[in-house]
């Protein structure tokens, strides 16, 4: 059977149905479609992004240990901050240290006995991968000098007026810069290595004569006959 619709005046009067219904399908198709679309497009860029947001740039506030004495073994520095991720790493004067991710404001880090092995100063950082990250402001680690031992000197004596001599000094924990104090007064020092050091003595100046020390020697001098 046949169906007729009304229309307004103006509008054509007579279409079916059987037209209306295949357009009205046609149109559900076409916005279902779009909806697919839409979504496979926004699941494409979520892909391409990895669907992660930026790593954020970290910050170090500080670290423990502080400072160490050169020659020191290895140790774990401890680094506090913010913005610390799984992947951030604790860089040693610009390069990377085995770390160890505590939390968001916690790294860990194997900083090794060549790392400490002589004086100086180390600027420490943490750096974050992309897309984000970055590497953040540096912070000075000290490396201080051990304090010297002296055990034995090498000659231990010299006479008064004698010639220049070098001088040999046995110890610990000499370094490079280590120099050789006489009467508080520094000397020319060869390093040797870090238990031998050498001094460059001038000649002696004569001093008074040593005072007697036989005791009837000195009551002679005091009541001479």
């Amino acid at each position: 059977m046949r169906h007729q619709l009304s229309f307004e005046p103006g509008l054509p009067q007579h279409l079916s149905v059987s037209v209306l219904l295949p357009l009205n399908w046609a149109f559900l198709r076409m916005r279902s479609l779009g909806v697919v679309l839409g979504f496979l497009s926004v699941a494409w860029m979520a892909g391409c992004s990895g669907g992660k947001s930026n790593n954020p740039l970290p910050t170090l506030g500080s670290f423990n240990p502080t400072s160490v004495t050169a020659r020191n073994a290895a140790f774990t520095l401890s680094v506090a901050g913010t913005g610390f991720v799984s992947t951030s790493t604790v860089q040693w004067n610009g390069t990377a240290r085995v770390t160890t991710f505590v939390s968001s404001t916690q790294l860990q880090a194997a900083i090794t006995a060549a790392d400490v092995a002589t004086a100086g100063t180390v600027n420490v950082t943490v750096s974050s991968p992309t897309p984000g990250g970055g590497v953040s402001s540096a912070v000075m680690f000290t490396i201080d000098n051990p304090s010297p031992t002296l055990v034995s000197l090498n000659p231990n004596s010299a006479f008064a007026g004698g010639p220049a001599f070098t001088l040999n000094l046995t110890g610990t924990n000499f370094v490079s810069t280590s120099t050789v104090l006489w009467n508080g007064s520094s000397r020319p020092t060869t390093f040797v290595s870090g238990t031998q050091l050498q001094a460059a003595i001038p000649p002696l100046a004569a001093g008074p004569p040593a005072p007697p020390t036989s005791p009837l020697r000195r009551l002679h001098q005091l009541f001479p006959s």
